[in-house]
């Protein structure tokens, strides 16, 4: 099995930033391959080196921003954001099948009952 590319953006919390960089680290199958300041670095990031899995930062003012800039760039990326400081957060993925779907679904469903 491949290992899943991930880039880490725009989390200027350092703490937070350490959290996700120590969680992603934890997971085997998944290779942190670099960490960029803000958005507007994607774009360059991924010409340089193909990524599977974005997690960035997200301030719930500028979801819309991120959005219209960035899921031309990132249509085969897994996006996770986390939004206002990591309180909450937003899965976006591209093409999603039913099953994916239903697993996400179900995997949260788990974690709330």
């Amino acid at each position: 099995m491949d290992l899943i590319r991930c880039l880490i953006a725009d989390v200027p919390q350092r703490m937070l930033c350490d959290i996700v960089k120590k969680v992603v680290e934890q997971d085997s199958s998944v290779e942190l391959v670099g960490r960029v300041n803000t958005v507007d670095d994607i774009p360059l990031f991924i010409e340089q080196q193909s990524i599977d899995l974005l997690i960035v930062g997200i301030d719930s003012e500028n979801l819309n921003l991120l959005y219209e800039r960035m899921i031309s760039v990132l249509s085969d990326v897994m996006v996770f954001g986390l939004i206002n400081d990591g309180r909450g957060s937003l899965v976006y993925i591209n093409d999603i099948g039913v099953d994916e779907m239903l697993g996400i679904i179900n995997t949260y469903a788990k974690r709330v009952s």
